[in-house]
């Protein structure tokens, strides 16, 4: 999905429902090459799932090997997922209201699904871009429902299907068969 570059971003300090579960701090390592994301300048992404109000997974990931893990997403599952955001969302326009907004305001963009507008209900995820100590208020961060998670999950290719579940077993430490991670574009 090509998105025009940003102008300028808002930032936040990493809100607390972004930090670690586990330790109640901000992440502070990448899941899969460790490399350390607490200083300035070092973007990463955080994905975090929630099943009833609990932690269901969470990592956060550099964008180096963000980049790497998306090359391994199959062609035809991009695609399908550009169109089926590009359906829901218009990321440019999104981005420009994130930024006309007081940053304060934040959690509005996590309050409700992303891609169709309800309440979150049980089961969903969110997701943050951050650089350093600091949630970038860019694209994201957004939270997707349980329904639109099984959407997403039904377009893509089982070639695709199955790099996630190596990812979730890999990385996450609990079997992937079932369990919804779409990669953040």
């Amino acid at each position: 999905m090509d998105l025009p570059p940003l102008g300028p971003v808002p930032f936040v300090p990493i809100p607390k429902v972004f930090f670690s579960a586990e330790t109640g701090r901000p992440f502070e390592k990448c899941i899969s090459c460790r490399c350390e994301l607490g200083e300035d300048g070092t973007a990463y992404l955080i994905e975090k799932g929630f099943h009833r109000g609990e932690t269901a997974f969470e990592y956060a990931m550099c964008f180096d090997c963000h980049s790497q893990i998306a090359t391994e997403i199959s062609p035809a599952s991009m695609k399908r997922i550009a169109h089926y955001f590009g359906e829901r969302v218009d990321l440019v326009d999104r981005q420009k209201a994130i930024a006309a907004r007081d940053p304060a305001d934040w959690e509005a963009w996590i309050s409700q699904c992303f891609l169709s507008g309800k309440p979150l209900g049980d089961e969903y995820q969110i997701y943050g871009q951050c650089d350093g100590g600091d949630l970038m208020l860019a694209y994201l961060p957004y939270a997707i429902g349980g329904e639109e998670l099984e959407n997403l999950a039904q377009i893509l290719s089982k070639e695709t299907r199955g790099r996630i579940d190596d990812f979730v077993d890999d990385f996450l430490g609990v079997p992937g068969s079932g369990l919804r991670i779409p990669m953040p574009l």
